[in-house]
Parts: C-alpha cells; sequence; structure tokens
C-alpha cells in the first residue's frame, strides 16, 4: 500500500490515493460509529477498487514485512476490542493479490486443453459436492436468519465448482469461465479474508491493465473485465448491504467511474499542482497517498479504541467469524 516515491511532486497516483483514503476513512466512520445509516458505507464503496487494483497492477512481487506487521496489529486490535479473527483484514487480502495474481491469470489466459484434469474434478463435484449441498440445504435445519445465506452459499459452491472444472475441458472460454467461478466463488471466500475472491478479480482487472500492450486483443480484454468488475461489485455488495434504490445507485455509479478512471491511469505527474491549488492541498493529497498502509492500520486502531471506550464490556469479547449480520469490515 505504501510504496516509496522518486519525486516530491505530485503524481496521478498520489491524487487517486489521497482521495480515495478519504473515502474510506468516511466508510469506516460509518462502520464503528453509525452502523445503521447505510449512506456511509453506500459513499465509502466507491473507493473499493483502487486498493486491490493497484497490487494487480504493480510489477513488485517483493515481500512487505511493514504489511505483515500492519496486519498482525489489526488482528491484535479485532481481539482486544470484541470484533472477529475471521474474516483477515484486506491488507492479507492484497498480500494474495500480490503473490497470486500471476498465478491466476496465467491460468484464465492459457489456452491449453486439460480435458482429463477436468473429468477427474467433474468426478469428484458429482459424488461429493452435489450430496453435500443437498444435505446442507435439506438435511440441516438452519435458523431462520441465516437459511437464505445458507443457500446462496451452497448453490454458488457448486456453481463456482463446475466453472472451474469446464474451465479445463473447454480453453477457448476459459478466460470468462474462470472470472464467473470466482465471482460465485465469493460468499464463501469473504468469510474468511476480507472481500474474497471479489479482491482477486479487481486484482485481475489491474495486471490486465498493466499488460494491455503485451496481450493479444489486451485492451479490449480489459476494458471487458473493467465491466464485469463493476457487475459483479455492484451485485455482491447489493448481496451484502441490501441498499436503498439510492444508496446502490450511488455506490454503483461511483464504483463504475473509478473503475474507469483506473483503466485509463497511466504513471504521471502534475508540476504545476502547488502553484494552482496551493502548497497545503497538495502536500496534504501526497501526504495521504504515500502513507496508506500507516493511516490505513492507525485510524482503524483508533476507530476501534474508541468503541472500546465506550463500550469496556468486549474488551477481549472476540469471536472467530463475523456475526451473521455485521458487514465488511473495511
Amino acid at each position: 500500500m505504501t510504496s516509496p516515491v522518486a519525486t516530491k511532486e505530485l503524481t496521478v497516483l498520489d491524487l487517486i490515493k489521497g482521495l480515495s483514503m478519504f473515502v474510506m476513512i468516511t466508510d469506516h466512520v460509518g462502520y464503528y460509529f453509525y452502523p445503521a445509516d447505510l449512506w456511509f458505507r453506500a459513499f465509502g464503496r466507491i473507493d473499493f477498487p483502487v486498493w486491490f487494483f493497484l497490487p494487480g497492477y504493480s510489477k513488485s512481487r517483493a515481500f512487505e514485512w511493514s504489511w505483515v506487521i500492519g496486519g498482525a496489529m489489526l488482528v491484535a486490535g479485532n481481539l482486544i476490542t470484541g470484533y472477529s479473527l475471521l474474516p483477515a483484514n484486506a491488507i492479507f487480502t492484497i498480500m494474495l493479490i500480490r503473490f497470486g495474481v500471476d498465478r491466476i491469470t496465467g491460468y484464465m489466459t492459457s489456452t491449453e486443453a486439460r480435458r482429463a484434469a477436468a473429468l477427474k474434478l467433474f468426478a469428484v463435484l458429482l459424488c461429493v459436492l452435489a450430496p453435500l449441498t443437498l444435505a446442507g440445504i435439506y438435511g440441516i435445519k438452519w435458523p431462520p436468519a441465516l437459511e437464505m445465506q445458507a443457500f446462496t452459499a451452497m448453490a454458488a459452491i457448486d456453481g463456482a465448482a463446475f466453472c472451474w472444472a469446464a474451465s479445463y475441458a473447454l480453453p477457448g472460454a476459459r478466460f470468462w469461465l474462470a472470472a464467473l467461478a470466482l465471482a460465485l466463488s465469493f460468499p464463501v471466500s469473504f468469510i474468511f479474508f476480507e472481500y474474497g475472491t471479489l479482491g482477486l478479480i479487481i486484482g485481475v482487472f489491474g495486471w490486465l491493465c498493466r499488460n494491455r500492450e503485451t496481450l493479444s486483443g489486451g485492451a479490449r480484454r480489459a476494458a471487458q473485465f473493467g465491466i464485469f468488475c463493476w457487475i459483479a461489485f455492484s451485485a455482491l455488495q447489493e448481496y451484502m448491504f441490501r441498499f436503498e434504490t439510492a444508496q446502490f445507485a450511488l455506490m454503483s455509479l461511483g464504483t463504475g467511474l473509478y473503475l474507469w478512471i483506473l483503466y485509463a491511469y497511466r504513471p504521471g505527474v502534475f508540476p504545476a499542482a502547488e502553484k494552482k491549488a496551493g502548497w497545503l492541498p497538495v502536500a496534504l493529497v501526497r501526504f495521504l497517498g504515500r502513507h496508506t498502509l500507516e493511516i490505513y492500520v492507525f485510524h482503524l486502531l483508533l476507530f476501534k479504541a474508541i468503541r472500546l471506550w465506550y463500550h469496556p464490556e468486549l474488551f477481549m469479547k472476540w469471536h472467530a467469524f463475523v456475526g451473521a449480520g455485521a458487514k465488511a469490515l473495511i
């Protein structure tokens, strides 16, 4: 998230990340202090693509100890202030994208037929997943509040698994089958790491944008996948939050605008920014854009501490998973 920048001038990336930090903090104010007011969350959703696009777009695959430390500090903060151990916070999702996006995109863009593997996978699915799904839907008495969520998760597991299997056998359709499998994996994956496979989808979009000049039809593929990201994100956020119509429009259109900006992103600088906007606004945006990891960790720990101050009974009352009615933490 935080990376060294050679120039002292305001860069395009500084501007994107700096403004996104403001949006993200607004989102967190809503989560921690106004959980019933979904306008905070609807507005706060729109910066989401930035944080998962960038590790996919970046060429760096270096291991960052600062990420591990920051992620561990937030885990400790959750345990102390009565939040959940899982899903793992977004820093770990970003690490997963950095170290996994090349493998994921390498598979999605490959054209090698793997029919033997597909047949084996189909056999496993038919013998194992289908009975488990039927047992989960009809054989387990879910609490009424969780019944629809359980049904959705089971159906998504089956759909994702069959899409993965089909992608092995159909190399011509592999890219979109794998993309659909990632989207369908979200209802289960976001239980274990924040934003689940939706973060991976945005990371793939970043990778496609970075490599659009070297891939055959790369610019068109990146644009098409950006539209897919927008549709998947809008649908899955509505699945999580059940926004009102106006809130959904703000979230969806705002995210679409951000995705368009990211698709058009090219590195650059604004050498005359201080003269036109003044030193203070430029310095603030530059600071926010170049210290995102530190600001992210600090403000979340601060918000958790404030909440604990008002609710001391939550001290060390942590639990393994987010509750059934809880929303995303970021």
